[in-house]
């Protein structure tokens, strides 16, 4: 449920969604390709609030989410 207090809506009736933390990681296998996704925390959200992104997307739109992830001994620290 989205607390509507705390979202500051637009002139045009539409909201920013944030997110706010990577969860987890996974990499999906389709052939031979591997596709490397991250389960994102959404702002304003709860658990419910979670959904599986590519990872590039997000490396590109909020790289900040990246910086902890990046400094760690286990730099790949993906499921299969």
């Amino acid at each position: 449920m989205v607390d509507l207090r705390q979202i500051e809506v637009r002139p045009d009736v539409t909201y920013e969604e944030r997110p706010i933390a990577i969860v987890d990681r996974s990499i999906k296998t389709l052939r031979n390709t591997e596709i490397p996704k991250v389960l994102v925390r959404w702002q304003h959200h709860g658990t419910e609030g979670l959904t599986w992104e590519l990872e590039s997307t997000m490396r590109e739109r909020y790289p900040h989410l990246f910086h902890d992830m990046d400094d760690s001994s286990d730099p790949r620290g993906y499921r299969r």
